[in-house]
């Protein structure tokens, strides 16, 4: 993905027009991310003037500039409050990068300081995914989903770690709790990988049981140190 710095150059017009009915008084919400979702896919593809797009929508910028492929176009600033996207229309956003590209995945975003998710929003995301993978029935019949969900939301843990631990203005307190909640999202997809099979035999079971627990619980520890390293960030 294209470095985060505020600007994305060369959009199709469909996407463009898209942005441009954006209300962004009351931040990006899940009807508009769905819309702008729809834009994208138009083609079938995410070219990398979108994953830029994506990105800059997710990262911690206020005011970001946009500009159409087409010069008819004239290019746009969106400027947001307080709430620059709501946690439904995040969901979108991330789930149609992670779907398109790989380097999201694999938390390979440049960008410096600027995150690209909060942590109140990627702790939300972990008591979603803690919630889907710990449905036994559905986790038995999918048992990839809590180990990938698990896997990506580690990824971008680590990605956070690393930049809190490179920025000399975010404090040690918050770069070693960045570091601990990698280490307990770590302990969360182990058990989302365990807990599945396990579960399928009789003699399994506990083990089962014992797993999903110890994974319950290093997601809701995941959540608190994730919210902690931010607040002392």
């Amino acid at each position: 993905m294209p470095s985060i710095n505020g600007n994305t150059a060369n959009l199709n017009k469909e996407v463009f027009t898209a942005l441009k009915k954006i209300n962004t008084a009351d931040g990006i919400n899940k009807q508009e991310a769905l819309e702008l979702k729809k834009a994208i896919m138009a083609d079938g593809k995410v070219d990398l003037a979108e994953k830029d797009l994506l990105g800059e929508i997710l990262s911690s910028s206020v005011t970001l500039k946009f500009s159409c492929e087409d010069p008819k176009f004239s290019p746009i600033d969106l400027k947001f409050g307080t709430k620059k996207v709501t946690d439904d229309a995040k969901a979108v956003i991330v789930s149609l990068l992670e779907d398109n590209d790989t380097s999201f995945k694999d938390a390979s975003i440049s960008g410096g300081k600027s995150a690209l998710m909060g942590g109140g929003s990627i702790a939300a995301v972990k008591v979603t995914a803690k919630v889907v993978s710990g449905a036994s029935r559905f986790a038995m019949a999918v048992p990839v989903v809590g180990v990938v969900t698990g896997g990506a939301i580690t990824a971008y843990d680590t990605y956070d770690a690393v930049q809190k631990s490179k920025d000399p203005n975010v404090s040690s307190a918050s770069a070693a709790l960045a570091w601990t909640t990698v280490g307990l999202d770590a302990v969360a997809t182990g058990c989302a990988a365990v807990t599945p099979g396990a579960a399928a035999t009789v003699v399994g079971v506990p083990v089962a049981v014992v797993s999903e627990v110890v994974g319950i619980v290093a997601t809701g520890l995941a959540v608190g140190t994730s919210f902690l390293s931010d607040y002392l960030k």
